[in-house]
């Protein structure tokens, strides 16, 4: 199980920082969705991602997020 210093230090780096990690799902916008999804994949790993376009409706910090957490995922990726 992560700490709490391990989650924070992912969700900072998709974009969540502050005040941000205390909003609510429902609220969050199409993007801070997306990257609150990969984030809790990389929380907790799978040995294999399949992403379909996965940069979609992601921002430049979200994509930058999204390449430096895989550059350190350890699993099989296949990107479509």
């Amino acid at each position: 199980s992560a700490s709490e210093g391990d989650v924070r230090k992912l969700l900072g780096g998709f974009g969540f920082s502050g005040d941000t990690i205390q909003k609510r799902c429902g609220v969050l916008s199409g993007g801070e969705k997306i990257r609150l999804a990969f984030a809790r994949l990389f929380i907790n790993p799978p040995n294999f991602l399949l992403l379909d376009e996965p940069t979609t409706n992601l921002d430049v910090n979200g994509r930058e997020a999204l390449e430096t957490a895989l550059k350190e995922y350890k699993g099989a990726v296949c990107v479509a």
